[in-house]
């Protein structure tokens, strides 16, 4: 909880159960693990929730308990992935401004998604840049995990300070 996580491998190298065992450590130190997967990678892990969010057919609304879940957007086009993202992490951050503010930490499975490069200089994902660079004054952590880190914006990769190559 110090800082974020980078974690970035070939596919099958074990990039996610790495961050399956950095779940449950957290977890086991009453730290609320959300996790942003596209993939339905994490349907394995110890996170007992399992949230499957459907393609909208209305505005969305994000709302959760203050419990680990694995938030399944594979059902959401690329760009509904991004904009639940972004109102998940709005959401995430508003509630530790205005004082609920539990230690958090927040996995970004494929995250070439949610912080693509130059994302920094553009007013995309502005919300999750927001969460990843000044979350940490607030109890709230990330990780990065792509098989892809070349696509991944370069100032999130230096947000995170540790890091972990398969």
């Amino acid at each position: 909880m110090a800082n974020g996580v980078f974690i970035s491998g070939t596919s099958g190298s074990g990039k996610t159960n790495l961050a399956f065992h950095f779940a449950e450590k957290l977890m086991q130190q009453d730290i609320n693990v959300f996790v942003l997967d596209p993939s339905q990678a994490w349907e394995n892990s110890s996170i007992p929730t399992i949230l499957r969010v459907p393609q909208p057919t209305q505005p969305m609304r994000i709302g959760w308990k203050a419990e680990p879940i694995v938030f399944d957007i594979s059902l959401l086009y690329v760009k509904d992935q991004r904009r639940f993202t972004e109102q998940f992490c709005q959401a995430v951050f508003t509630a530790a401004v205005n004082g609920f503010n539990p230690k958090t930490f927040i996995w970004f499975e494929d995250a070439q998604i949610y912080v693509p490069n130059h994302a920094l200089i553009s007013n995309k994902n502005q919300e999750t840049l927001r969460l990843i660079t000044t979350g940490r004054n607030y109890n709230i952590r990330f990780g990065l995990i792509t098989q892809f880190p070349s696509m991944v914006d370069k100032t999130c990769v230096k947000m995170c300070k540790q890091r972990y190559f398969g």
